[in-house]
């Protein structure tokens, strides 16, 4: 009487045994694929974040090598920049004491003195009708404008001291001037003279005072 085999049997045995191989090598094709997949969100994480330190490390650079700014300065709204009346450079002689200068518009009168007869004579007759329009005008810096020359508007420059004015026309033409009247509270004068040649022996006296 033949006995029950009841064990595995080779054939069932080589089965079972590739079967678990199959198994251990999908494991293994698993587990490598999970690591490589993790390796690569790693290493895309590190080269995001070197690229922001980069960004950011350029950009403080950018900033610190700027130059700052200069200050800018602005008139305040309503106001204007006051006006600056050009300098003169003449040569002109002093007396020594202390020099001054001052802001100032004269008008001649309506006569002038001749020289040399004392006669009085219209500015009119001498300058003409634009004479009411002329003026000497002395600014704080030294200079003068005079708009009753003949030769149209002259300029200079001047000195005020011991209460007398010295000038010189430009180029180099002393002005003949002699103060008539100082006013002690504003240091300038109230009135003055100027000899005017017009030609030949023609010498006037031609009288200023202080425009009102």
């Amino acid at each position: 009487m033949n006995k029950k085999n009841t064990g595995i049997n080779k054939k069932q045995l080589i089965i079972i045994i590739a079967a678990a191989l199959v198994i251990i090598a999908s494991l293994i094709v698993i587990i490598i694929a999970l690591n490589s997949e993790k390796s690569g969100e790693d290493n895309k994480q590190q080269q995001t974040t070197a690229a922001t330190a980069v960004v950011n490390d350029t950009t403080e650079a950018t900033e610190k090598s700027l130059p700052d700014s200069p200050p800018t300065s602005e008139t305040p709204a309503g106001t204007e920049e006051p006006e600056t009346m050009p300098t003169i450079d003449i040569n002109i002689p002093t007396e020594g004491g202390e020099v001054t200068h001052f802001d100032g518009v004269y008008v001649p009168d309506s006569y002038a003195e001749d020289v040399q007869t004392g006669e009085k004579v219209s500015m009119r007759s001498l300058f003409g009708s634009g004479y009411s329009s002329g003026a000497i005008t002395f600014n704080s810096n030294g200079t003068f404008t005079d708009t009753l020359s003949m030769s149209g508007t002259e300029s200079g420059a001047y000195n005020a001291e011991n209460r007398h004015i010295v000038a010189t026309y430009l180029p180099d033409r002393q002005m003949n001037i002699t103060v008539i009247e100082w006013n002690e509270a504003s240091s300038k004068p109230d009135s003055f003279y100027i000899i005017y040649s017009l030609g030949g022996d023609a010498r006037y006296k031609v009288y200023f005072s202080e425009k009102q």
